[in-house]
């Protein structure tokens, strides 16, 4: 393969090829943001002693000076959460896909992270509480066996089969709570047996 490069229309060095300089952009977003995190756990491990530091400008918040807030403390805190966030989006756009993360959310980090097979396509069931919920993980199971998922598209799947109740059931859950299907089915079981 032929790597071509283009001259500017003024002359002076050639330009990499459109490709490169994505892989180059996205290494560098990934850099920035690396650096920013470790600049953060940095300053909130010395808060103290960065108080009495140097002026610091955060760049990427509007040349914000946060040493302008009182010496620190809480709002410098606040300013690099705001830089590292920005970076985390600029990163999302650059790679082109959101950045998934299990906060607040029931699955584990590892279920949330597992890919979705090219070929998924959602089961059409649905459970909102007020039928039989072991007869509802059955069906599923029939069905996901079929498709050939794996236990944390099976999770994410069966995600997509509760309503009403049910599913306000499961965002009042303990985020990353649920570790696999069989945990998840059987809280669900268990929420909604009779007595």
């Amino acid at each position: 393969p032929t790597v071509q490069t283009m001259m500017p229309p003024t002359g002076g060095a050639p330009q990499p090829p459109a490709q490169q300089v994505v892989a180059m952009t996205r290494e560098k977003v990934q850099r920035m943001v690396a650096d920013a995190a470790a600049q953060a756990v940095q300053q909130a491990t010395h808060q103290t002693s960065q108080a009495a530091t140097a002026p610091t400008t955060v760049q990427g918040t509007q040349d914000e000076d946060v040493s302008s807030y009182g010496g620190g403390g809480e709002y410098r805190d606040r300013a690099m959460e705001r830089m590292v966030e920005q970076l985390r989006q600029l990163q999302e756009k650059v790679e082109g896909r959101p950045e998934r993360r299990a906060r607040g959310h029931p699955f584990s980090r590892e279920i949330l992270a597992a890919p979705l097979p090219a070929s998924f396509r959602e089961i059409n069931l649905i459970f909102d509480g007020s039928s039989d919920p072991s007869r509802h993980v059955r069906a599923f199971e029939n069905m996901s066996v079929l498709h050939g998922y794996s236990d944390p598209v099976n999770c994410r799947a069966f995600l997509s089969t509760l309503r009403g109740g049910a599913l306000d059931w499961f965002h009042q859950l303990t985020p990353g709570s649920i570790r696999d299907f069989e945990d998840f089915a059987g809280q669900l079981t268990n929420q909604y047996s009779s007595a």
